[in-house]
């Protein structure tokens, strides 16, 4: 089975045309801020013997992930991915009860990755990591 087989023109237009539309939303967006500040994640988890509690442990062994979780996990990573912005994302602490990092993506507009890189290193030095999460392991003996 050809990959010609399974997807047709459509299937092209259509994201392509969304892609589209929202480069220019963006756009407008960005003549009113300079960047956007998000959550890289928008799913926080409880803690059981260490894991989220979503995965069976069968899913554990096998590194089985549900699919949902997933487009859940990574929601607001598609805007600069689909529209080519730059974006970063950043350590801003750990979860207390699960010991997960939790990350910030900041995106810029086009070719302004100067400013993208600027703002988070301001905002690393606003949020330092003083410690490190319950289940580190040092692999490199530079605790």
């Amino acid at each position: 089975m050809s990959f010609e087989s399974i997807y047709k023109d459509f299937d092209y237009e259509i994201p392509k045309k969304q892609r589209t539309r929202s480069m220019k939303f963006v756009e407008k967006l960005f003549e009113e801020v300079d960047i956007l500040l998000h959550l890289s994640n928008n799913i926080f988890y409880e803690a059981t013997a260490g894991f989220p509690t979503f995965q069976k442990p069968a899913h554990r062994a096998c590194g089985f992930f549900d699919p949902s979780s997933l487009h859940r996990s990574t929601h607001y990573s598609c805007l600069a991915s689909f529209t080519g912005l730059p974006s970063i994302s950043i350590n801003i602490g750990y979860e207390e009860a699960t010991g997960l990092p939790i990350g910030m993506q900041l995106i810029s507009k086009w070719w302004r990755e100067d400013l993208l890189l600027s703002v988070a290193h301001a905002i690393e030095n606003l949020f330092p990591i003083t410690k490190v999460p319950p289940d580190f392991q040092d692999i490199i003996g530079k605790k």
